[in-house]
């Protein structure tokens, strides 16, 4: 429905050359098909809404009231308002640039079940050809310890994917958050070419 919001034309921010928006379209285009996603890329598009490069940027926009509504992650707001260690590498404009506590920003879930609820996860892996698979095996279990995945839920504000591990009272619990994500087959996000054929049929990348 968010095409329909024509209050916030021209007012709305997103970053359609994103890995995390990608994964979006690609859920929608993998749940509700092809012309159903084409349709919302135009309906979006039509909105005018402001691009940006990545959500940490559109984020502090949002904060400075450049814009008034912002499609991202959670945890760029909750990394705005509370602090926090970057979780992936974005570029040198990404640096931390303080806590903004009383920033006027919140985070705004949909109905349960709805995509725009879909809960991301982060993937790992060792290749075939590695001569340290040995080494990487452990670097894998590493992730999984509680003392990484208490770091990915108190310092970079993600949720962790093996239970017991406590996340900040700030954040949703994670039973909750989880019950809000739709049911979703998450190796279908591995289907990418069509969905970046969509964003350039609808001239966003």
């Amino acid at each position: 429905n968010l095409p329909r919001l024509q209050d916030v034309e021209g007012r709305m921010g997103w970053t359609p050359a994103y890995s995390s928006f990608q994964d979006f379209v690609t859920a929608m285009r993998v749940s509700e098909g092809t012309d159903t996603t084409r349709a919302w890329l135009r309906g979006m598009k039509d909105l005018n809404p402001k691009s940006y490069t990545s959500n940490t940027p559109m984020i502090r926009a949002l904060a400075a009231g450049e814009i008034d509504m912002a499609l991202t992650n959670h945890y760029y707001v909750l990394r705005l308002k509370h602090g926090g260690a970057e979780g992936e590498y974005e570029g040198d404009e990404e640096e931390e640039e303080g806590v903004q506590d009383s920033a006027p920003v919140e985070t705004y879930r949909f109905a349960e079940g709805d995509l725009g609820n879909l809960a991301l996860v982060t993937g790992a892996g060792v290749l075939q050809t590695s001569n340290q698979s040995e080494e990487a095996q452990q670097f894998l279990q590493f992730l999984l310890s509680e003392t990484a995945q208490s770091y990915a839920a108190n310092r970079v504000n993600e949720y962790p994917v093996v239970s017991g591990t406590e996340v900040p009272n700030y954040m949703v619990p994670v039973d909750s958050a989880l019950a809000l994500s739709p049911e979703f087959d998450f190796q279908r996000l591995q289907e990418m070419d069509p969905t970046l054929d969509l964003l350039r049929d609808a001239g966003l990348l």
